[in-house]
């Protein structure tokens, strides 16, 4: 009896193994989170005045990127995502654009989205670019021996069980190796298959299918340690990619908290002292 206990443990023990091994590794690199209510572009974007356009589906509220063994993945959280048209991968309204400075190799300054041109700021290159969009319009790109190489097999995108976070997943083979001093510029805009390159285009009034703006990006990828903001930004044309927060900015960060939190305990102390 002992022998056949012994067998049984060791068979389940085995089992639980590879069920383990079996389910992907998943490894987070990057985290940053977005000003929330910030979905005004360059401070007087107005969304399309069709009800589909529920407030909060343009605004971004974190961007995350990440690993499995044969895929990198881009996170995109928004306030709100509504899939009115039933796009097969869940979401419908979102176009989004992911410029990365690796720091390595070719490049291009150039920014160039739905007929408008902006550009990076000066000693910032992108190498690679991942364009997300429903209805299998996910593509990347990537700078190899000084040209542009376009991908397609392989990357699509799709909404996680949250409800609010559309994941775009790339092939590792078509990126290089992911590093921690990558820089990102996240852009966000409407799609609408009938306009130039997929962006939803702005005009200068109130209109049922257009944003009302001049530039049609609805928001930009800016954590609160960012600068310039995301108006500025946007104004001139000028992008400043952002990358993982460094400790020193936690550091002054806390330091700079603590020293409001001090002081303010300093003023009511005193103010009850001599009250």
């Amino acid at each position: 009896m002992l022998i056949i206990f012994l067998c049984i443990m060791l068979l389940g023990s085995f089992a639980t193994s590879s069920i383990y091994a079996a389910e992907p590794v998943e490894k987070v690199y990057f985290s940053i989170r977005d000003r929330r209510g910030d979905d005004y572009g360059s401070g007087n974007l107005r969304y399309p005045t069709d009800p589909l356009f529920v407030p909060g589906i343009f605004d971004l509220s974190r961007f995350r990127v990440g690993t499995l063994p044969d895929k990198v993945w881009f996170d995109l959280t928004f306030r709100e995502v509504t899939n009115p048209f039933n796009a097969p991968e869940g979401y419908f309204h979102q176009r989004m654009e992911v410029f990365i400075d690796t720091r390595t190799g070719d490049g291009s300054s150039e920014v160039a989205i739905g007929g408008h041109t902006l550009r990076l700021a000066e000693g910032s290159k992108w190498q690679v670019r991942i364009s997300g969009a429903p209805f299998a319009e996910c593509r990347a790109y990537v700078w190899r021996d000084g040209k542009l190489h376009l991908f397609s097999e392989g990357v699509g995108s799709y909404l996680l069980s949250d409800g609010r976070t559309i994941r775009i997943e790339v092939p590792q083979e078509i990126l290089p190796p992911i590093d921690p001093s990558w820089r990102f510029a996240v852009l966000i805009g409407g799609f609408d298959v009938l306009a130039p390159d997929f962006w939803r285009q702005g005009v200068g009034y109130s209109d049922q299918w257009r944003f009302e703006a001049e530039l049609p990006i609805a928001d930009l990828l800016g954590p609160w340690w960012s600068w310039p903001g995301q108006k500025q930004q946007l104004r001139e044309g000028v992008l400043y990619p952002v990358q993982r927060r460094p400790p020193v900015v936690l550091l002054f960060g806390g330091v700079l908290v603590t020293a409001l939190l001090l002081s303010g305990f300093l003023v009511v102390f005193r103010r009850w002292k001599h009250a």
